[in-house]
Order: structure tokens, then sequence, then C-alpha cells
């Protein structure tokens, strides 16, 4: 599940993140997966290109998918990478890298592997490997699904060796699971409440379709959801044309709904 700190932060997250990437491929719906961020408590090196001191950070897959992003703080280096593990452990052996990253408004480096096609498992540990750049990060950490590692060939430390740093990231996945998709949009909708965007009221017409089409991939009736996940595309636009809702949070909640629809085959 999503490793976040409080069902309406999620919402927040989401809707933020949402905004920013849409979707990166038809009927894709790129998710917040794994984060972890606290209080700044120091900075670290990375792994240098010569190989002779190497750091990594691992984590655990939350989501079945496809890995997009993974954003870090600090200072960026070269090239981004993800590793296999054994036993939580760091490996050499490479699954994806990239040289391309964005710095984005909130201050995250965002390291972008989209074309790499990395496939990931709910429950796998793998390992971020940066070159050169530094890490902002946190001492003691606190991250539960994973920890750093580093590796110094000139200490006679040959062998990736746990810390107890954590460094701040963030992963995204496209995800194409309705049931999360749903819960996401519920959670948008209690977000928006809470900021005052929408009325107790005005959520309710929005979250009773979503809801229906929940009940009715629970009794196996694809047909109906889809006919209720387009009530809610319907009435978001309802809600848009009344002056209720804001066309750029209205364009999340269709991109989300029109992906349900495209991966439950209604067209």
């Amino acid at each position: 599940m999503l490793n976040v700190k409080s069902c309406k932060w999620l919402a927040t997250v989401l809707l933020a993140t949402i905004l920013t990437l849409g979707s990166s491929s038809a009927g894709a719906i790129v998710l917040l997966d794994q984060i972890y961020e606290d209080t700044r408590t120091g900075s670290g090196g990375s792994s240098q290109t010569d190989g002779n001191f190497r750091r990594a950070q691992t984590f655990t897959v939350g989501l079945d998918g496809v890995l997009v992003y993974v954003d870090m703080m600090g200072r960026p280096g070269t090239t981004m990478r993800i590793l296999t593990t054994i036993e939580g452990v760091p490996t050499s052996t490479e699954l994806a890298s990239t040289s391309t990253f964005t710095t984005l408004q909130d201050g995250w480096i965002r390291w972008d592997f989209s074309t790499s096609g990395l496939v990931v498992t709910q429950g796998e540990v793998l390992a971020m490997e940066m070159i050169s750049g530094d890490w902002d990060g946190h001492h003691t950490g606190g991250y539960a699904g994973g920890a750093d590692y580093f590796l110094n060939l000139w200490a006679g430390v040959r062998d990736f060796t746990r810390t107890s740093f954590d460094w701040f990231f963030r992963t995204f996945v496209d995800s194409i699971d309705v049931d999360v998709a749903i819960q996401s949009l519920l959670d948008l909708l209690e977000a928006l409440v809470a900021d005052g965007t929408l009325t107790p009221g005005q959520a309710n017409g929005l979250r009773r379709p979503l809801l229906n089409a929940q009940r009715s991939l629970d009794n196996g009736q694809t047909a109906p959801a889809c006919s209720q996940v387009q009530d809610f595309i319907d009435e978001v636009n309802q809600k848009v044309a009344d002056g209720a809702l804001p066309q750029e949070q209205a364009d999340v909640m269709i991109d989300l709904a029109i992906a349900m629809q495209v991966d439950l085959q209604c067209f």
C-alpha cells in the first residue's frame, strides 16, 4: 500500500502529483508509491564514478506497475541507477538507469525512468544509487521499507554495509489498479471538502457514483461499473459548469476516471 502518514495528506499529495505528472501513457495512472521525508539532519556523498566508494538507498515497492520517477532531495549527480538486492542488501546488478532529471517547484529533484520499462512488483526490494552529487537525509532514519548502504574499497569495506541514515526520496509507479484509482478519487474529494473547494453535499454527489462503481466491481459487474464511472465524469463536468469545481481539479478527476474506463475495457 502507499507509504504515507495520513489519508488526508495522501489526498493532497496525490492531487499535486497527478496535476504535475498527468498520465505517462494511455490508460496509465501515475501514483505516489513510496516516500520518506523528515527533518533534514545531514547530507552525504553518493557513489563515485570509479566505483571505489558507493552508496545506495533500498526501498520496498508498494504497487505493481512500471517505475517512472524517483525523486530525491539534495544536489543531483550525473546518473541515477536502480539495482537489485539480495535479502534486502544492494547488489551491483543494474536494472535501469537515467541521466535525465528536473528540479520541481517543491524542491525535489526528479529522475525520469519513464522510458526504462522497469516493471516492479509489490513487496520487491530494490535500491537506488546516484552517481556523484549529494543526498539530503535523516539520522537516525525512519523509513521502514529500506535503509542506506555503503561500500568503501579504500577503507577495506568491500560489501554493501547498512548505516543508520535514510535518504529523502519518493517513487512513482504507473498503475492501472482500479480499486486504487477509486480510493484516490475519494481521497481527493475529502481533501477538496477540507480546503473548502467543495461543500459536503457537492462532494456526496461526486462520491455516490464512485461508491456505486466499487460495489459493482466487488460483485463482478463490469458493465454497470463502466456506466457509473461515466456518471461520475458527467457529474464532474456539471460541477464545473455550475462553477463549483475548478477546471484544474476536474481534469485530474476525469483523467483518472478515463484511465479506469480504459482498464475496464468500457469502450
